[in-house]
């Protein structure tokens, strides 16, 4: 599968919500309802996220067998102050920051068969994922190697993705 053809380059990041510390918002469901807009508060690598961008949206705080990738989304807008409360209508759920920063990110393609925490320590490429070294992050980059492997083993395919709107 030829990701660079599909996604052109940009990069991959993977984005945490704890469902346990969101006040009991589950992104479990939120991300699966396609072309969902959301407000993500970001607190990592806020001055390499750029509009463009792709993430893989990952819940965790309910155990390893239901922790995992649920979908991939795509970053709409540059980061943003998060105490400027820019884009209410996108806020719902999240415990947001009253400092730190935020971006918009536009859930572009559910994972059918999320992809479960306790596949990546038995895969050579998604053991060394650095979500698996920091979990306590919110934000991680993600490598080509990494990127091709989560989408092989989320059954991500090249016709699926093509389906995906142009940017804008």
């Amino acid at each position: 599968m030829n990701s660079e053809l599909m996604f052109g380059g940009d990069r991959f990041w993977i984005f945490q919500s704890n469902v346990k510390n969101d006040y009991g918002f589950d992104i479990r469901s939120s991300c699966r309802i396609q072309d969902r807009i959301e407000a993500w508060p970001i607190k990592q690598y806020y001055k390499e996220i750029h509009k463009g961008d792709y993430c893989f949206i990952w819940a965790c705080g309910l155990g390893n067998k239901k922790s995992g990738i649920y979908s991939i989304g795509e970053v709409i807008s540059d980061v943003f102050p998060a105490k400027s409360n820019t884009f209410p209508q996108y806020r719902y759920g999240f415990r947001y920051p009253s400092n730190g920063f935020e971006v918009l990110v536009k859930y572009i393609h559910p994972i059918t068969n999320y992809i479960s925490r306790d596949v990546f320590p038995k895969n050579p490429t998604l053991s060394q994922c650095s979500i698996m070294r920091y979990h306590q992050a919110t934000v991680f980059p993600v490598t080509e190697e990494e990127k091709e492997s989560l989408l092989r083993v989320g059954s991500v395919t090249e016709e699926e993705l093509s389906k995906k709107p142009a940017k804008q």
